[in-house]
């Protein structure tokens, strides 16, 4: 089913995004410690 193929996409993407944003934050925080230091 197309239908169902395109749920299991837009939840890939989801789960990517968030990820995604997991991962930008852990950055940022690794860079502001390192700006204080």
């Amino acid at each position: 089913m197309p239908n169902n193929a395109l749920w299991s996409l837009a939840l890939i993407l989801l789960l990517m995004s968030l990820f995604f944003n997991a991962l930008v934050r852990v950055i940022a925080k690794r860079g502001q410690l390192s700006h204080e230091r």
